[in-house]
């Protein structure tokens, strides 16, 4: 599978059926999953192209800044759960003006037609793009019959008599709803970030925590401790880990942390890239008496977790 960042960069596909779809795939979904197992379905490297046109960075950052969502996924992690499928290759559209402002049906023949040499497009059931969102399964449709390209829609995918999508699944996780939201997914919410050096709290109550920094574009979940697998050089370990700005703590001006302590780990951390998937919502954050009521409270949270 191949990245591309450009139109540029895509090579001539002439002499070749090529077969795309195109959106944002924020968290890459069941939704999404469906639409990319039909598109690897036409995946025959030499004679078949099956490409994802996607964009960077989220339109809303360039359309409504005060309205832009948290990630479920950054560009890495997207690229990563994307190797999974049959695609020949993502492309990264760079969302500037000239792309918002483009009318749907220029973008659909100037790029997808003679750009991309599109012959068939797989698109979800609520496909928006080109200036004003004006693009989609219809324009598709109506432009195929013209340009010569056939269109295939997927419809909407429910669990639990909800309707998949992005905005469903972040809703979930700002609600702490982790187990709800990986039913979405197919896959449990997870992020990735560097250790950093916290202030020491976990370790002086006898449970050290690694701190992860993470993109601040990405979606945390809900203050909260969780149970998690926390994945770092090649090793997996179950988890307690706590979001929130430590009530408990009498500090002035108290930031929102992420603390994962590894159960049974002894290793250093610091520095060092740490996946962490969350697997259930154990309680709240809340204030305790002091810090021995917290460290009771904490010695509770990972015998739970290590259930999970």
């Amino acid at each position: 599978m191949h990245v591309f960042n450009s139109f540029e960069e895509v090579p001539s596909q002439q002499g070749m059926n090529v077969t795309l779809t195109l959106g944002f795939f924020d968290g890459v979904h069941l939704g999404h999953r469906r639409i990319l197992d039909r598109v690897g379905m036409f995946y025959d490297p030499g004679v078949q192209v099956s490409g994802l046109v996607t964009f960077d960075p989220h339109p809303s950052e360039l359309l409504a800044p005060d309205k832009v969502p948290q990630l479920l996924t950054t560009k890495e992690e997207k690229i990563e759960i994307l190797k999974d499928f049959k695609l020949s290759y993502i492309l990264f559209a760079p969302f500037n003006a000239e792309l918002a402002q483009m009318p749907a049906e220029r973008f659909v023949d100037e790029m997808l037609v003679r750009r991309l040499g599109a012959k068939q497009i797989i698109a979800g059931y609520d496909t928006r793009f080109g200036s004003g969102k004006r693009g989609d399964v219809e324009l598709l449709k109506k432009m195929g019959a013209e340009k010569g390209f056939t269109v295939e829609r997927i419809d909407v995918v429910r669990t639990d008599n909800k309707s998949v999508s992005s905005t469903a699944i972040r809703e979930l996780l700002l609600k702490g709803e982790v187990t709800a939201a990986e039913g979405m997914l197919g896959r449990p919410y997870a992020m990735k970030g560097e250790v950093v050096k916290g202030i020491g709290i976990g370790k002086k109550l006898g449970f050290p925590t690694a701190n992860l920094k993470v993109d601040p574009k990405k979606l945390v979940p809900a203050d909260g401790v969780y149970a998690a697998m926390c994945e770092t050089g090649g090793e997996t370990v179950k988890a307690a880990v706590s979001i929130g700005s430590r009530p408990t703590i009498p500090l002035k001006n108290p930031d929102r942390v992420i603390e994962a302590h590894l159960i049974g780990f002894n290793g250093d951390l610091y520095g060092k890239e740490l996946k962490v998937e969350f697997t259930r919502r154990l309680r709240p954050q809340r204030k305790y008496g002091d810090a021995k009521a917290l460290a009771e409270q904490l010695a509770k949270d990972i015998e739970l977790a290590e259930k999970y």
